[in-house]
């Protein structure tokens, strides 16, 4: 993590997202054709919300390691309605390792039940009442990398030039 990171930044509701060694993030970062392979929700209280890898969906202790920027939504959202829908439907699902393959165009969906990383963040913020990608769009058909480039969010920190 670049020294010059402030935490305190972080707002309920921003993304973060990472480049890892992690052989999960790497290839999801070379097939997305960006050095991009994960994302979370910032939580409150030193917490985010995540789909880890081959963990599943939880709130998690939140890891800066590897975070290359930091987005905000551009638009009002209600971040109380996503965390009542993790509550009640999407904590504990597992992680959907058939999902990643949509990034491949070898299957068309992923698994009933389970999400990975940046179909978990798509379905938290539409049911926060704010829909980052195009309403028609299914969430597993979204990468980490998309919710970088999508003009839904703004970069409030960025590691260097790469990620700005």
């Amino acid at each position: 993590m670049n020294s010059l990171f402030d935490p305190s930044i972080l707002k309920p509701g921003d993304i973060i997202l990472y480049y890892t060694e992690d052989p999960v993030d790497f290839l999801i970062a070379v097939k997305t054709g960006k050095r991009i392979g994960h994302v979370e929700v910032v939580a409150e209280n030193g917490q985010s919300y995540a789909s880890r890898n081959g963990i599943g969906v939880n709130q998690y202790p939140l890891r800066l390691d590897g975070a290359v920027c930091v987005r905000r939504p551009v638009n009002i959202f209600d971040f109380t309605a996503g965390v009542k829908w993790f509550n009640e439907a999407a904590k504990g699902q597992g992680y959907d390792w058939k999902g990643l393959a949509t990034f491949t165009s070898l299957i068309n969906e992923g698994e009933e039940g389970k999400m990975f990383c940046s179909e978990f963040v798509v379905n938290f913020f539409r049911a926060c009442g704010y829909n980052p990608v195009n309403p028609s769009q299914p969430a597993y058909e979204t990468s980490p990398r998309d919710l970088w480039i999508l003009g839904t969010f703004e970069t409030v920190w960025a590691l260097n030039d790469y990620y700005k």
